[in-house]
């Protein structure tokens, strides 16, 4: 009897929105201490983890869904730094532009090394 599938879309969705609520929720007017570079890591982190979950719920073979992964993270990355640079209490980074870019080609390789067969 085949394994049921896990539903990878509602993962990947949940996922997103939980990336929306903390990349583009208010700040506080006093920060809490993070050490320096901490939130690049956060950006690194979060959109490793989005074009891991992308990559794993594409459909195709193995290149086009690393490909899929990694691209849609570069527009989902860049597409958060221009919201961020739109709201008043946000601000738009080219470093965690870079930062999530970084996360998405580590994401995406993983993604494809690690799914399922060609399918």
């Amino acid at each position: 009897m085949p394994a049921v599938p896990a539903p990878r879309p509602a993962v990947l969705g949940g996922y997103v929105a939980a990336m929306l609520a903390a990349l583009l929720m208010p700040v506080p007017a006093t920060p809490a201490y993070l050490p320096g570079g901490f939130d690049k890591l956060v950006h690194v982190g979060l959109f490793l983890g989005f074009a891991l979950l992308l990559a794993w719920t594409a459909q195709g073979l193995r290149e086009r869904r690393t490909l899929v992964a990694f691209g849609s993270t570069v527009a989902f990355a860049a597409l958060v730094e221009v919201l961020q640079l739109l709201l008043p209490y946000r601000s738009g980074d080219l470093v965690d532009l870079a930062a999530g870019v970084a996360g998405g080609l580590i994401g995406a390789v993983l993604g494809g090394l690690t799914g399922a067969a060609d399918r």
